[in-house]
């Protein structure tokens, strides 16, 4: 027994009495708790750092050099610190809007660091910009290598298109609206002295709706169906040159008026408006119809057109006849009888009449006339296959930057190129060109010719037939192939 070790005294416990309090250095420390840190909030406000803010930049750090400085930590809750960011900005927004009087509107993604009123020297620049009338074009360039290269089209702003153009044209504008808005089919832009016809000034016509007027009852369904309009475009009594080809692409277009202008020559895209029925185009420069009036005539709807008075290349002064198909000029004895009808036939007292034909002029793959001899040779080549030249032009308008292509400096260019370009986007502006044998698209004719048609019906109106011993009066129409094969034959 008293080898034995012995045990260590017990514990010992003391009871703390009620009504004396333990001291506090006797206290045991308590380990935190997690559910007790994150279940009850501090009274102290936390410490977030800068990075928990999204619009937080470089000026959140101390010192010059952010790799050796530390982050600023602020006091607080994050979404308090974002709500006094936002109420900082709308003060500045409004300081700022009291300096220049609303000429100039901020954003909310705009830094608070430009609104200060520290910057309140540069508003005398700010004011200066703001008196000027119009906008200058903003191009967008980058330098490489000391030049300028341009990134992208010009932009012009929209409220200048109004300031810059013509009276003229914001009056036609004016117009156009107007009968849209009454769901008028009747257009009438006489007297405006237009000398070209403003781009998208016709196209929203083509969304042009008649309602069907509703005088009594009963009122039934179809009182509230939509009417195809009458189409009217009246354009005389201007100074218009050209025409563009929002005009041909007017679909229910019945009615057009061209009198009175200074146009020489009118587009071959006349053909689409297969539902014309009346075209008035005296008091012109024209000295050639396009064979596309002639066949609106045979196989649309055209029952009366006016040409004259207008120069048109007369019968009696062409010396290419290549052949007659009414009459015979060589013959004294039937000189006479040209000028007359023989009738009367049913079929030809009211359909027009071919009385001749020139002969047929070829051109080389830039629009220029072959000679004589050139031409008799080409008489045996029949292809109609396009050149790679006409292929190359015809892609060349589908281009959308063609246009601000040529307007810029074309120093260097072939002369060749540039002229070839500028003729296909006269041509496309124009509505395009057709062949009036196979009907395809072509950029420069291949071969030309005249033929004269006496079309005295349709210019009165579709009256009366022809009586027989009637005046008959040829009128030239102007036929394009798009190929050396493309000629006049029998059955065209």
């Amino acid at each position: 027994m008293d080898q034995e070790i012995p045990l260590p005294p017990p514990r010992r416990v003391r009871h703390r009495s009620p009504s004396k309090p333990l001291d506090q250095s006797l206290r045991a420390p308590k380990r935190p708790s997690r559910l007790s840190i994150s279940s009850f909030p501090s009274s102290d406000p936390a410490f977030f750092s800068s990075d928990d803010i999204p619009s937080s930049s470089l000026e959140n750090y101390h010192g010059q050099h952010p790799e050796n400085s530390k982050k600023r930590r602020y006091r607080g809750t994050w979404w308090g610190e974002k709500a006094m960011e936002a109420k900082r900005k709308r003060a500045d927004f409004r300081e700022k809007r009291h300096l220049d009087s609303g000429v100039w509107m901020g954003s909310d993604e705009s830094s608070s660091e430009c609104l200060l009123s520290s910057e309140s020297s540069s508003c005398d620049d700010f004011f200066g910009q703001a008196q000027q009338t119009t906008l200058p074009v903003v191009k967008s360039t980058t330098k490489s290598n000391g030049s300028e290269h341009g990134s992208g089209p010009a932009f012009v702003p929209r409220n200048t298109r109004k300031q810059d153009e013509p009276k003229a044209h914001q009056a036609a504008r004016a117009l156009v609206n107007d009968c849209l808005e009454q769901g008028q089919d009747s257009i009438d832009l006489s007297g405006l002295v237009l000398r070209i016809l403003p781009s998208d000034l016709l196209r929203p016509l083509l969304h042009l709706t008649k309602q069907p007027p509703v005088t009594a009852g009963p009122v039934t369904d179809e009182v509230f169906t939509s009417l195809t309009p009458f189409l009217r475009v009246f354009l005389s009594a201007n100074s218009l040159t050209q025409l563009t080809s929002e005009l041909f692409e007017l679909g229910n277009l019945k009615v057009l008026s061209l009198r009175n202008n200074k146009l020489r020559e009118i587009p071959s895209a006349i053909r689409r408006l297969t539902e014309l029925q009346e075209v008035n185009l005296s008091v012109n420069r024209l000295n050639t119809l396009p064979w596309e009036m002639l066949w609106l005539i045979r196989k649309g709807d055209l029952k009366h057109m006016i040409v004259q008075p207008n120069p048109l290349f007369s019968l009696h002064e062409a010396t290419d006849i290549e052949q007659w198909h009414y009459g015979n000029r060589s013959d004294s004895i039937t000189a006479p009888r040209l000028c007359e009808y023989e009738g009367p036939v049913p079929e030809e007292a009211w359909a027009p009449i071919h009385i001749a034909t020139s002969r047929v002029q070829y051109m080389d793959s830039e629009g220029n006339r072959l000679s004589d001899i050139k031409s008799r040779q080409l008489r045996e080549n029949t292809s109609r296959v396009p050149s790679l030249r006409e292929l190359a032009l015809l892609e060349c308008n589908r281009a959308p930057y063609l246009d601000q292509f040529l307007e810029e400096d074309l120093t260097g260019y072939p002369e060749l190129a540039i002229r070839l370009l500028r003729q296909a986007t006269a041509v496309r502006d124009a509505g395009g060109m057709t062949c009036s044998i196979c009907h395809r698209s072509c950029v420069i004719p291949r071969t030309e010719w005249m033929e004269w048609w006496d079309c005295t019906t349709y210019e009165n109106g579709l009256k009366g037939p022809r009586a027989s011993g009637a005046e008959l009066r040829p009128l030239p129409f102007l036929r394009r192939g798009c190929s050396w094969g493309c000629v006049p034959t029998d059955q065209n």
